[in-house]
């Protein structure tokens, strides 16, 4: 009756009431009274029963979808577009411990149906009891992709920090979407999907190239005028520009955002939401006012982004330390889309590239991802919280023939990396230790979530000295204070299978982003993306 009421509410309240994505709840939370009572101490219901439920559940969220563009089809492909991500684990209001026995039985659940969605993020912790941990790495082992894991310490900081949450409000946090952290206790509770808006990254590096003229999809002046880079003397003259691109995207974005939100409220208020909250009931105000809202959450996502680091790093080194080419040279290079440049292309392709714990290239890192912080902050949300920037892709880093060839030496049409921060698939030669600590020199307190792809090797993975190799790598990240990482787990020879055999691999699940998906239901460049990955032997 629990799972039932819950769901009726969320069709009523996602899907009738007010059409958006994300899921925010703590699951394993929600019903734990009704379990505990029904299947521990009344005996009521039976564990297997249990089992059964929850599992159902999630095929009941996996049938529901919204209609959505070509675009967002593209950016989410293969997962209903709401996406839903549920949360579990990480701790209670007191600081202890939250894992339970149906935080177990909902993971047995996930690998009895084997559904690409809803998703599930496992807030981690280092005190977080070792039996649902297991149950955690044998439903990653089994190539579901989820849980994707948040560090509980980085997550809680963040929301006090930049958002004003007491310790307590910052407890009961669960993923907006797919990574976004909210709190939903106290003055918590955000009555609206922020995110609406995202910026590709990527598109501020080809303007600073181009005085500001959008190279590819439209030819035109969408940026300010930052100057010819031919005529700039020095690395630091490009990145002002870069920045002051940057700058402009990101204005744009959130006044877009504040004034999209103001007219939802006028045009399309959420009745049946607002009623669930005791604020909107004693105000008299939409959920989704701004004025309404005593603890803001406001963030827009960053999207297409990593490829910045080694574009910098690699204009930084040839063009300005070494003064192997100029500027002028990389513009023709990029606009021929390499062609003619095959050596040159070389020598860009193989500088040194962020994942691989290089000093110098990850200062570069540590310095973009601040920027684009600072500039993000700069912007107010209409409940007056400052916006914070949560880098991700979804599955658009696909998108390579919208996106112009690049000063790492990728070619219009390739794809481009594929996480908020993870290394360029195949140029993360050092192992996973080595990705681990260049992914730490970045401030991540700065950000609202930052998205980590990895994968790990099945056979090496495989039993008791796989738990514990995956335990080990997982206090690793714990203590480098990293605030996401998900996991592939299905080796090269299956999904090389699969793309031959489509119709005998319906089941074979990745992970594509803040997400997971069906293989087969991929288009052929996100295939190689994700096959195209380093697979990492610890």
């Amino acid at each position: 009756e629990s799972v039932q009421c819950e769901h009726l509410v969320s069709i009523a309240a996602r899907w009738i009431d007010r059409h958006h994505v994300g899921w925010s709840q703590r699951i394993d939370q929600i019903h734990w009274p009704y379990y505990q009572r029904d299947v521990l101490e009344e005996k009521s219901l039976a564990r297997e029963d249990a089992v059964e439920i929850m599992a159902e559940n999630n095929l009941r969220i996996y049938e529901t979808t919204l209609w959505a563009p070509w675009m967002a089809n593209l950016a989410f492909q293969g997962a209903p577009i709401n996406l839903p991500t549920l949360t579990i684990g990480g701790v209670d209001e007191n600081g202890k411990d939250a894992c339970n026995d149906l935080t177990d039985v909902i993971l047995e659940g996930c690998r009895l149906v084997r559904v690409g969605e809803p998703s599930y993020m496992f807030r981690y912790h280092p005190q977080a009891r070792v039996s649902t941990l297991r149950e955690c790495y044998e439903t990653v082992r089994q190539g579901l992709g989820y849980p994707s894991f948040q560090h509980e310490g980085v997550s809680l900081e963040t929301l006090m920090h930049n958002f004003g949450a007491t310790l307590e409000e910052a407890r009961s946090y669960c993923n907006v979407v797919c990574m976004s952290p909210g709190v939903t206790k106290g003055r918590g509770g955000q009555g609206v999907r922020y995110a609406c808006t995202f910026f590709p990254g990527i598109m501020a590096m080809h303007l600073a190239l181009h005085d500001g003229i959008d190279p590819v999809l439209s030819h035109l002046q969408v940026g300010p005028q930052t100057g010819d880079p031919a005529t700039f003397k020095s690395f630091e003259e490009f990145y002002e520009a870069w920045r002051i691109q940057v700058q402009d995207a990101y204005e744009m974005a959130t006044r877009n955002r504040v004034k999209g939100r103001y007219m939802e409220t006028k045009i399309i208020p959420a009745v049946f939401g607002s009623c669930l909250f005791d604020r909107c009931i004693e105000s008299g105000m939409d959920l989704q006012d701004g004025r309404n809202q005593p603890l803001s959450n406001a963030w827009i996502t960053l999207a297409l982004f990593a490829d910045t680091i080694d574009c910098m790093y690699a204009i930084k080194k040839l063009i300005y330390d070494d003064k192997k080419y100029t500027m002028a040279e990389l513009q023709e290079a990029i606009k021929s889309n390499w062609i003619g440049y095959a050596e040159m292309r070389q020598d860009f392709l193989n500088v040194p590239k962020f994942g691989n714990d290089i000093d110098e290239v990850d200062e570069i890192a540590a310095r973009v991802y601040r920027t684009v912080s600072e500039e993000c902050g700069k912007n107010v949300d209409w409940d007056g919280g400052k916006y914070m920037t949560l880098p991700e892709n979804a599955s658009a880093f696909a998108a390579g023939a919208m996106m112009p060839s690049l000063p790492n030496g990728r070619r219009q049409g390739d794809n481009l990396y594929d996480g908020g921060i993870s290394p360029g698939a195949g140029f993360d030669k050092k192992g996973p230790t080595a990705v681990l600590r260049s992914v730490a020199k970045v401030d991540h307190r700065r950000l609202k979530q930052c998205l980590l792809n990895q994968r790990l090797s099945p056979s090496q993975m495989a039993g008791e000295k796989g738990f514990q190799l995956w335990m080990n790598y997982m206090k690793t990240w714990y203590d480098l204070n990293i605030p996401h990482v998900q996991f592939n787990m299905v080796d090269n020879e299956t999904l090389r299978a699969a793309q031959r055999e489509p119709e005998k691999y319906q089941e074979l699940i990745v992970r594509v982003a803040g997400y997971s998906a069906h293989f087969v239901e991929l288009n052929a460049l996100t295939q190689e993306g994700i096959i195209e990955r380093t697979v990492q032997e610890i």
